[in-house]
């Protein structure tokens, strides 16, 4: 099993254990973005950042190069940056 796939395993386990885990919702989506599937991505970072994950703060991070000037990327993190 490669990386990506063992952290989405265990990203999801940590949701049984609280579905409101912000930190399982953004490693679903960094591992989704990292498999090229954006709606997996774009699904779990809204869930990370609705429980509280400041993904404006990694911006700098590479997953979200792909990202960070997209207009649905922009319009996600201004929902819930303050």
């Amino acid at each position: 099993m490669n990386s990506f796939n063992l952290a989405i395993e265990y990203a999801k386990r940590a949701l049984m254990v609280d579905e409101r885990n912000s930190f399982a919702y953004c490693t679903l989506a960094e591992a989704y973005a990292s498999k090229q599937d954006d709606e997996g991505f774009y699904k779990n970072l809204e869930l990370a950042m609705q429980y509280g994950y400041p993904a404006w703060e990694q911006l700098d991070e590479y997953v979200y190069e792909k990202y960070a000037k997209q207009t649905r990327f922009q319009k996600v993190i201004s929902k819930y940056r303050k």
